[in-house]
Parts: structure tokens; sequence; C-alpha cells
């Protein structure tokens, strides 16, 4: 898929586990490498349970390259507030 010519946005990255060939723990350090090193700043939703072995793997990973972690919940709460026109009209 290549990306359109007038696309300003950020970039993604889609990276594919073979679950039957690559653990966790090895599949989190390859996805992790496509992430800049000097990244130092994540948004999560740190309330929320892990709930499996990516998640915590993932985690665990972005710990120890000293990375801080956001609570994004009550951000997009607050995003969310905000109504288009035409959501207003629907009211």
């Amino acid at each position: 898929m290549t990306q359109p010519a007038s696309y300003s946005g950020p970039k993604l990255q889609i990276v594919e586990r073979d679950l039957k060939q690559e653990t966790v723990p090895v599949f989190v350090k390859r996805a992790l490498e496509e992430v800049p090193r000097d990244i130092k700043n994540v948004g999560s939703f740190l309330k929320d349970k892990e709930d499996g072995e990516l998640t915590r793997v993932t985690l665990e990973e972005l710990k120890s390259r000293d990375v801080t972690f956001s609570e994004m919940r009550d951000f997009l709460a607050e995003v969310n507030k905000v109504k288009i026109t035409t959501e207003l009209k629907n009211c």
C-alpha cells in the first residue's frame, strides 16, 4: 500500500507475527525496533488492566527503555466532549 501524495499525518507501520513461529517476547523486540529509541513519552490507558502476555511484555520492554507513560483516558474524555455542528443538531 502506498501513501497518498497529499497525506501529511503520522506514519503507520504494520508488523505481522506468525503465531506458530515467533514467541511474544521475540515479536515485541522486533516490533519495537521500528520505534525510534529516542522516544521518551508514550500515551497509554494505564488505568486499564493488562490483558495478556503481549501487553505485559510490551510494557516491560518500554519500561526498560526508560519511557514515561502518560495517561490518555482523561485527555480523550475531554476531546470527546467537543461536538461538531452536525452532532449539535442531532441533540
